[in-house]
């Protein structure tokens, strides 16, 4: 009887919303030294943001890497496909100030998950290009929604800001 108890009282839990199903990625040992994720998996790295540069430009120390950038690397990450308004002079602007700082409010010391660019991986800067996750949502779209970006849809990534 207890037992029936326990199940009907976690199905209601699941049901009100209160319970959500733990997420598992698929992840396997490369052998060397790295824990990686599987490519397949739109989270293909994880990383912990270490600096915000600016709204749409992050540093993070990668934590679960892959064949193309192995745990333990500090990247620059430009946020695929959209664009925040400039903090330095003399583009700078109220609304690129509250973007930064937004992004630093969401982003900074969080563990992040990243959809790396398959196509041109890095841009002329340096900067890999990627959809940012954090708690399995979409920061890009985020950014978006919130009006402290806007859709800017590079044709040379692989990315589809439609699709979000």
């Amino acid at each position: 009887m207890k037992r029936l108890l326990l199940i009907a009282a976690m199905i209601t839990l699941v049901m009100a919303g209160q319970a959500q199903p733990e997420i598992q990625f698929d992840i396997k040992y490369s052998g060397h030294g790295n824990v990686t994720s599987n490519i397949e998996n739109p989270y293909e790295v994880q990383g912990i943001v270490s600096h915000v540069v600016d709204g749409d430009t992050i540093d993070a120390n990668i934590t679960i890497g892959n064949d193309k950038v192995p745990a333990g690397n500090l990247i620059r990450v430009r946020l695929a496909d959209i664009n925040c308004h400039e903090i330095k002079e003399p583009q700078s602007d109220k609304m690129g100030r509250l973007a930064s700082e937004y992004t630093t409010k969401r982003l900074l010391n969080q563990t992040i998950w990243l959809d790396l660019d398959d196509m041109g991986e890095t841009d002329f800067y340096g900067r890999w290009i990627a959809v940012v996750y954090l708690n399995g949502k979409n920061f890009n779209q985020e950014l978006v929604n919130l009006h402290y970006a806007d859709i800017d849809d590079y044709k040379d990534n692989e990315f589809d800001p439609i699709e979000w």
